[in-house]
């Protein structure tokens, strides 16, 4: 929850106020200044039912009860002051702090920006601005602020503590700890004065030190709501929930509608995952104060948890309604319509970020995965860069800047990148995706399977979980694990029951099971949507072909735009089936011609057969005729031939069966008589 707004002690000085004759005013005002405020307070009272308009005790009471955090008591006796003096600059502080506390920005502001120009150097009007400045994530502001009231006094423990709070916020430990030091060397007086030492503690996790602090004062003043809200924090830092409940419900016995209270109990129900009663905790908050971003945001939160969405936006939208800079709720809203796909309103919101904050890291992180889902690589690119340069270590901004290159086909890069990252974070299920689905690209089917099952036993309830189980079902339909690979195609349509990819695998599997009907109903509704699905194609000319339905199988795989090298020698074979010789051994050596040019020598299929037909079965003529192997480069022909381990005896064998060479196949064989010194047995 936020951070409660602490006000420190000032004292008012009599001298100032005209009318500070009164006796009772005087005890009240001695009481007050010796931190006995409960003993302070009848006296006031008494002075202010003689003289209702008596200023300075409604300015002593007014801050009594607002450090007793009776708010509303508090309000009406600045109120009442303002009334009779506008330019109070003491009461214009403490109610700018009070409106800070019931979570009304804009009303703060006005406050301490009137003081201030009243008194530009009121430390106290300063330190709380700057606390303003903190909920607001205007870090730059807030320490100037905090900056000014220390040099107007260098005792002011509120500042020097919450000055600490922001240079830890801005990664400055050393100065924030200086500030700390300085905050336990002023010696405590008042009973704030104790509140902000044991708030040292508190951030230590020093609780049993903090305790001591707190327990003697609420010795003294038993039902002080504020004292009884630490202690209850404490507890519940301490793990005592019970205890820290039931200080919570004893202040809402006295004062039903304390925010902090209210705000501390619903923190507590939130982790104890009794959503029902956090919401209801949040719903008493806005019914006190409807314009509380704060808790605004927070509800937002919890609606969209439970699948409520429009309630969601709806909630950071009247947040926004409220305070338009609040990057929180741009934030919010922002990553809202990233979800819904609503990619313009996202950008607007971080662009209205980055607009206020320009090395905001996580604005910057999240435009570069819209621009990237855009296809925008160049921008994304900027921005996950922008995001390095602030933080080289942050893995999700290496992880999209992965993303981008491996959109851009630079899977060394990529790989690069992504390797970076999962050395940062091992179980960072993106990277662990995005890796796998390059080495399943590259073929390299080990590694790929290696982070696609690390990135499945990390998280089974994403929503990409469906294409994580497409992705290695294919990988173990290549590989021949034919019940894994529908085992997980099965659980991937049932997910996507309208992905044509899946069905063209699913299809693929049942066909080499000889589960021809299934694979049939798969393809032909792939091929009823896309007609030139490749894969689809393949499979379904392969179920023709294992059925003898070779006209069928032709169509399919004629109709395959650029076929691979598999497709060529599935056709080959059919014409070889059909002795259609000279088709089949031009399709080959495309294949082969294929095969070399993507520099997969090693899967070049046996060339015994190839050799068999064109020196075996006398269709030398028509390879001199077509200029086949007259085109073969020596290197082309060395990589073929070393693949297939044929050797120097191999040579001689042809030369000496082949009895008739046309004019052409000389130049063949001076070719191969280069290589012979490489390829002995």
């Amino acid at each position: 929850m936020k951070r409660k707004l602490e006000i420190p002690f000032e004292e008012p000085p009599s001298k100032r106020f005209e009318e500070a004759t009164n006796s009772l005013v005087k005890k009240g005002e001695q009481l007050y200044k010796k931190n006995q405020l409960n003993e302070a307070l009848p006296f006031l009272n008494q002075a202010i039912a003689q003289q209702p308009n008596e200023p300075l005790a409604l300015a002593i009471r007014g801050d009594i009860h607002s450090q007793l955090d009776n708010m509303q008591l508090a309000f009406a006796d600045f109120n009442t002051l303002l009334t009779l003096q506008p330019n109070h600059v003491f009461a214009l502080s403490r109610r700018g702090a009070l409106w800070h506390r019931f979570g009304s920005i804009n009303e703060a502001f006005n406050d301490l920006n009137a003081a201030l120009a009243i008194e530009p150097t009121h430390s106290h009007a300063l330190a709380n601005r700057g606390a303003v400045y903190c909920t607001q994530s205007q870090y730059n502001l807030a320490l100037k602020d905090f900056n000014a009231a220390l040099e107007s006094d260098n005792k002011n423990i509120f500042a020097l503590k919450e000055r600490s709070w922001v240079y830890s916020i801005l990664n400055f430990p050393e100065a924030a700890e200086h500030d700390l030091n300085s905050v336990r060397s002023i010696p405590a007086v008042t009973m704030i004065d104790l509140v902000y030492q044991a708030d040292i503690y508190i951030q230590k996790k020093l609780y049993e030190s903090a305790l001591d602090i707190i327990n003697p004062l609420l010795a003294n003043a038993p039902n002080c709501s504020r004292l009884l809200a630490i202690r209850g924090d404490i507890y519940h830092k301490m793990g005592k929930t019970d205890e820290a409940l039931n200080d919570f419900n004893n202040i809402l016995l006295i004062q039903p509608y304390s925010l902090a209270v209210r705000g501390l109990r619903f923190n507590i129900y939130y982790q104890q995952q009794k959503f029902d009663l956090a919401l209801n905790e949040l719903n008493q908050m806005l019914a006190i104060n409807p314009n509380y971003d704060y808790v605004l945001m927070v509800r937002s939160i919890i609606y969209s948890q439970q699948g409520n969405h429009v309630q969601s936006l709806n909630d950071v939208n009247a947040a926004l309604a409220i305070n338009p800079h609040n990057l929180q709720a741009l934030a919010m809203r922002g990553a809202a319509y990233y979800q819904q796909g609503n990619f313009a309103q996202a950008l607007s919101d971080f662009n209205g970020i980055l607009a206020i904050t320009p090395t905001n890291v996580n604005a910057l992180l999240s435009r570069g995965d819209i621009y990237r889902q855009q296809g925008n690589l160049t921008q994304a690119l900027s921005d996950y860069n922008a995001v390095l340069a602030l933080d080289p270590t942050h893995a999700f901004a290496l992880g999209g800047r992965g993303k981008v290159y491996q959109l851009q086909g630079n899977y060394e890069k990529a790989l690069c990148d992504f390797n970076a990252a999962l050395a940062i974070n091992p179980s960072y299920w993106f990277g662990l995706m995005s890796r796998g689905e390059i080495n399943w690209k590259l073929g390299n089917f080990d590694l790929a399977l290696n982070d696609l099952n690390q990135a499945l036993t990390l998280n089974t309830n994403n929503s990409n979980i469906w294409y994580l189980l497409r992705v290695r079902g294919d990988i173990y339909r290549q590989q021949g694990e034919l019940s894994l690979a529908l085992n997980d195609l099965n659980q991937a349509i049932k997910e996507q029951p309208n992905d044509l990819l899946i069905l063209a695998m699913r299809g693929d599997v049942y066909c080499k099971q000889k589960k021809f009907k299934r694979a049939l109903a798969d393809l032909n509704q792939v091929l009823n949507t896309l007609p030139r699905h490749h894969m689809a194609l393949e499979a379904r000319g392969d179920l023709y072909r294992k059925q003898e339905k070779f006209a069928e199988a032709l169509t399919d795989y004629e109709k395959i735009k650029d076929p691979s090298p598999s497709v060529l020698f599935k056709k080959a074979k059919i014409y070889r089936m059909q002795e259609h010789f000279d088709e089949a051994i031009l399709l080959e050596y495309q294949a082969h011609q294929l095969q070399l040019k993507k520099g997969k020598r090693s899967d070049v299929p046996s060339l015994r057969a190839f050799c068999k037909w064109a020196f075996f079965a006398n269709e030398a003529t028509l390879y001199a005729n077509k200029k086949v192997l007259k085109r073969d480069d020596p290197h082309q022909v060395d990589h073929v031939l070393q693949a297939n381990h044929i050797n120097r005896q191999t040579l001689t064998t042809m030369r000496r069966t082949l009895h008739t060479a046309p004019p052409e196949f000389p130049t063949v064989f001076d070719q191969l008589d280069l290589l012979t010194n490489q390829l002995k047995p």
